[in-house]
């Protein structure tokens, strides 16, 4: 018997035989409704506040299309045959998840950057394009085999609906690769990074001596982690539970279903909108990085005191620079070029690096730059700026002296004696 013509649930229509075969939960369907709605609200009000734009917008239409999903199982709940239900919630609760993994290859950039782009495999700049490339090739894929699996239904067309269905297969698959792929290439940068850790390099000292500083950061990275799990449970379920075909065992397992898919996206929702990037990773904010985009270089600044246009100053300028990243470098960078008693240079390297200091204080004071800070060290007279790993004082006896910064320890180690 066909049952292309069947609206609702009757002796000739069972409910056994619709794709599903059961009477959607009530409860089950109203709650994730409910709890996506309320994230939607919350995650769109937090980004906005804090000028997240991409990510609140991957967050907004995630949850937004589970919200929705969940809208259409609570219609075939009075009416398992709903056309309008089936369709809503076929597209949408597929779909949903792409947007979610979206938003953690939206932070991996800024995670790199943050915790050090030598250790990264890929440039920090790539990871966004690629990854967020690829989910959407795999939202694509879902959507084209939604759409046409929807369509299906209305008439029955059993070949249609497999042709549907394995286009869902196949986006869902190529979403599987795509986070695998990153995941492979976040352990092989966690490996590479406390491997660097171990030696001591600059970028890991930093985040070791900000470590109070960076406990929200990792707290984030935590949820992300979770955030990526979670959605990566969910698509390895999808893949058996829609590669089996309309209406198989699998499929027809609610339970499963509301664990395995609901609960696990509504897991990575719920972490990501907790540790929303807008409080714990400033980097993405637009307003942090137009105040980080116009803050001068440091040869900029260099070249604002009037630096002399010599090849060896070229050199000098290079050793400035390296304050920002190791006093060891930008010891051995000038005791290359000029010799520690040379006083003149001593008191032009001074001069610019004093300069510089203020100039970075002021700005610091204007945009509020991420990870700098300046002040004063003690009733001595000595200013004080910390730039990454490196502190720089400058004082009016005309000495400049440089130390790495390591909680507890006082003493100096004299860069240039004026």
């Amino acid at each position: 018997m066909s049952y292309k013509i069947c609206t609702e649930v009757s002796d000739l229509c069972p409910v056994s035989a619709t794709t599903y075969g059961y009477y959607p939960n009530f409860g089950g369907n109203v709650f994730f409704t409910a709890f996506f709605g309320a994230l939607f609200i919350s995650g769109l009000a937090i980004g906005i506040r804090g000028k997240t734009w991409t990510f609140a917008l991957a967050l907004g239409i995630g949850s937004g299309l589970e919200m929705l999903g969940y809208v259409g199982r609570v219609m075939m709940h009075k009416n398992p045959w709903d056309s309008a239900g089936f369709k809503m919630q076929i597209c949408c609760i597929v779909l949903g998840p792409s947007f979610l993994a979206a938003c953690v290859y939206l932070t991996m950039k800024h995670l790199v950057l943050h915790f050090g782009p030598e250790h990264s495999l890929l440039k920090a700049r790539l990871y966004p394009w690629i990854f967020v490339g690829c989910d959407l090739g795999s939202i694509v894929l879902q959507a084209i085999g939604g759409g046409v699996a929807a369509s299906a239904g209305d008439t029955g067309n059993m070949k249609l609906l497999d042709a549907g269905n394995g286009l869902i297969v196949a986006g869902i698959a190529f979403q599987v690769a795509t986070m695998t792929g990153c995941g492979l290439l976040v352990a092989l940068y966690i490996f590479r990074y406390k491997k660097a850790a171990k030696l001591g390099t600059p970028t890991t000292e930093k985040n070791e001596y900000n470590a109070g500083e960076n406990r929200k950061l990792r707290l984030f990275c935590i949820a992300i982690a979770i955030a990526y799990i979670t959605i990566l449970t969910r698509c390895v379920y999808r893949l058996p539970e829609m590669s089996g075909g309309w209406g198989n065992p699998l499929m027809q397992n609610e339970l499963e279903f509301l664990i395995l898919d609901g609960a696990m996206i509504a897991i990575a929702t719920l972490v990501m909108t907790i540790f929303h990037p807008a409080f714990y990773l400033p980097g993405m904010s637009s307003r942090k990085s137009a105040a980080v985009t116009e803050s001068p270089s440091t040869s900029d600044i260099s070249q604002q005191h009037d630096m002399p246009q010599k090849s060896d100053e070229r050199q000098l300028t290079l050793a400035i620079q390296a304050i920002q990243k190791d006093p060891t470098q930008s010891l051995r960078a000038i005791s290359k070029v000029y010799s520690v008693d040379h006083r003149k240079v001593a008191r032009r390297l001074h001069e610019v690096i004093r300069g510089w200091f203020e100039l970075l204080r002021n700005t610091i004071a204007k945009y509020g730059i991420y990870e700098a800070d300046i002040y004063n060290f003690d009733e001595t007279g000595f200013m004080m700026g910390v730039i990454s790993t490196a502190m720089v004082v400058t004082s009016s006896d005309g000495r400049a002296k440089a130390k790495r910064v390591q909680p507890g320890n006082r003493e100096w180690v004299t860069v240039i004696q004026g």
